[in-house]
């Protein structure tokens, strides 16, 4: 019975099915589960919305990886746009879907119309999906429901992301960075400090004290796409161990 319910996971699924039969009955009692672009809940059952293949990272995230490399948003994705038009009420902003989305210049902790943020074009901002509708221009926050640090104390959740490397992902590489015990930022994090902002969007932002060693993690992390824990866990110890020479070397200079 078990098997049987895992028959979906890794196999294609097309708009309408329902997955409440599957794997997600026997999680539910366990654990929450955390839906992602292609699945979407409603009372007890999840259906699919888009066509593409089913994907699991345990214990309890699904999503449906689409072949499309343009992103789908979905209400309550966490993603990474660029800014490319500033008006007087809002922005629009670039986050890899078929539409521009809309970014309110006072959708920011604190803000009001006369205190608030500047954004220039080509600025990197960190937002929230407060409305997605395929008929409709995607709708922005930078407002946090959890956090109430306002977005002058650089504490806020959401923002602008200033300096850093930005690079992009697939999908699967995206859950993985996203899972509490992801193997590759674990082994990385506990050497090297440094800040990542992961966006639903396939973009991911990677800032610490110097370039050099930005992009030499970033560089790591995207050679991690389709491999297994344990060739993740080598890939980001070699990286360490690169790290390491580096700072010796620039010591010893």
């Amino acid at each position: 019975e078990k098997k049987k319910k895992m028959e979906l996971v890794g196999k294609p699924v097309i708009p309408g099915m329902s997955l409440s039969g599957d794997k997600f009955t026997q999680i539910f009692t366990k654990s929450k589960v955390t839906i992602g672009t292609g699945l979407v809940q409603h009372r007890d059952q999840i259906f699919v919305t888009q066509a593409g293949i089913l994907r699991h990272l345990p214990p309890a995230r699904f999503w449906v990886e689409a072949n499309s490399r343009r992103y789908v948003p979905v209400l309550e994705d966490l993603v990474i746009g660029t800014v490319i038009e500033r008006h007087a009420e809002n922005y629009k902003v670039d986050v890899g879907c078929a539409r521009f989305a809309s970014l309110s210049t006072i959708a920011f902790e604190g803000a009001t119309k006369r205190n608030r943020p500047d954004l220039k074009v080509g600025a990197l901002v960190y937002c929230r999906v407060i409305l997605a509708d395929k008929d409709m221009e995607p709708v922005l926050t930078c407002i946090s429901p959890n956090s109430k640090h306002g977005w002058m104390t650089n504490q806020a959740m959401f923002g602008e992301l200033k300096k850093g490397y930005l690079f992009h992902c697939d999908k699967q590489l995206v859950h993985i960075l996203l899972a509490k015990e992801s193997p590759i930022l674990k082994v990385v994090g506990s050497h090297f400090p440094f800040e990542i902002t992961i966006g639903m969007n396939g973009r991911v932002w990677i800032n610490s004290k110097k370039e050099s060693i930005t992009i030499t993690i970033a560089r790591a992390i995207q050679s991690c796409r389709g491999k297994s824990d344990k060739e993740m866990t080598d890939i980001m110890r070699d990286l360490i161990t690169q790290m390491k020479e580096m700072k010796d070397d620039e010591n010893e200079n």
